[in-house]
């Protein structure tokens, strides 16, 4: 299979930004989540996160957003940067940093080039630090097997009173994952699909409180509103 044309992408961050950056690539694809998975996760627009990984101009994360990734990447030891001391330039000192990535035999491969020495096997390199990532690819039947499930367990979350008070998403996939059959793997962007099948037939409303959505049971009679 011939490659892709590269993707190609870059920005300013400090030492500690980069090292925030890499940690959490590293844990959205140790998880097996897309960009947009953890964006939903964390009850953001579906562009929030990719705009943080791609070094958008203004996109930062918030201290809620930073305790909200520490729960979805819950028991995960976040990968970690080793820098050696920087004897030209400030720690925190904006400078360069630049991705490439390309797609080839289902795998999504990442290089990240930066400007600083890092310690490494008891020497200092200044070297692109490499990931990849395994495409995700289902077909359409275990696609509808697993929202079936999610259906399924929906259902019974509504009838015990689970969704009486506002529910984030990272909540609602984590009481999913208790429920669903063993031998079913349930991904975010399925949950997200049935989350907005019901609330388009008003069994749920979707709250949004200072920026983050929140998902409750619909009463008799009300129809599904957004609230800022």
């Amino acid at each position: 299979m011939i490659p892709k044309s590269p993707q190609t992408y870059g920005g300013m961050l400090t030492q500690d930004g980069f090292a925030q950056l890499y940690a959490y690539i590293h844990a959205r694809i140790t998880f097996g989540y897309t960009e947009e998975e953890v964006s939903f996760l964390m009850g953001r627009a579906p562009y929030y996160f990719a705009d943080y990984e791609r070094m958008e101009n203004g996109a930062r994360l918030s201290l809620q957003d930073i305790e909200t990734l520490s729960c979805i990447f819950s028991d995960h030891i976040f990968a970690e940067i080793t820098f050696e001391k920087d004897e030209v330039y400030g720690y925190h000192e904006k400078r360069l940093v630049r991705v490439k990535k390309i797609i080839n035999d289902g795998m999504l491969f990442y290089t990240l080039v930066h400007p600083w020495d890092i310690k490494k096997e008891k020497r200092k390199r200044n070297e692109p630090i490499k990931l990849y990532e395994i495409i995700r690819n289902l077909s359409v039947k275990e696609e509808l097997k697993i929202k079936a499930e999610i259906v399924y367990v929906l259902k019974r979350l509504l009838n015990r009173g689970f969704f009486s008070v506002p529910q984030s998403a990272h909540a609602i996939y984590v009481e999913i994952e208790k429920l669903v059959s063993r031998n079913i793997t349930i991904y975010p962007v399925y949950l997200k699909e049935v989350l907005y099948e019901f609330l388009h037939a008003g069994k749920l409303i979707l709250k949004t409180t200072n920026g983050v959505m929140h998902y409750y049971r619909s009463l008799p009679g009300l129809r599904t509103t957004s609230n800022q």
